[in-house]
């Protein structure tokens, strides 16, 4: 598949976010099924420790989306939820992933962890070294 252009996923959460969709947007969550486990979840937003990044998120042949955050952060809780619908509604796109990192219990390699949660990074499928930074945290 074409890789996905962050424009169209900033815009749809945007126009998501600001209500501007609401009646539109199909909120039954869809069932996902873990294909380790073959466990149902409603959750689309994949956890991974930081030894999983390099095989997660510098996966070359995928969009990749990155939520880090801290279990105490208030406004994590809100960028995830909004992810999650996000991921949802984007999980027919088997080019695009969405993973998230909790900052007290794991560390991203060397270079890739945000000082700011929570973050939300987009790394493309091509480009892994320069990733787009779309929300940035101020604590």
């Amino acid at each position: 598949g074409g890789a996905m252009k962050l424009s169209i996923v900033l815009e749809w959460i945007d126009f998501y976010d600001s209500g501007k969709l609401e009646g539109k947007v199909d909120h039954t969550p869809k069932k996902l099924v873990d294909a380790e486990t073959g466990e149902v979840s409603h959750h689309a937003v994949h956890a991974i420790t930081g030894d999983q990044w390099i095989a997660n998120v510098l996966d070359g042949s995928r969009d990749v989306v990155v939520f880090q955050y801290t279990s105490n952060c208030r406004p994590c809780r809100r960028v995830e939820s909004l992810l999650n619908t996000v991921a949802l509604q984007l999980s027919h796109v088997r080019s695009l992933k969405f993973v998230k990192v909790n900052l007290d219990t794991d560390s991203p390699p060397k270079g890739f962890r945000s000082d700011k949660v929570p973050s939300v990074q987009f790394f493309p499928a091509n480009r892994k070294s320069l990733p787009e930074v779309y929300h940035s945290g101020k604590n």
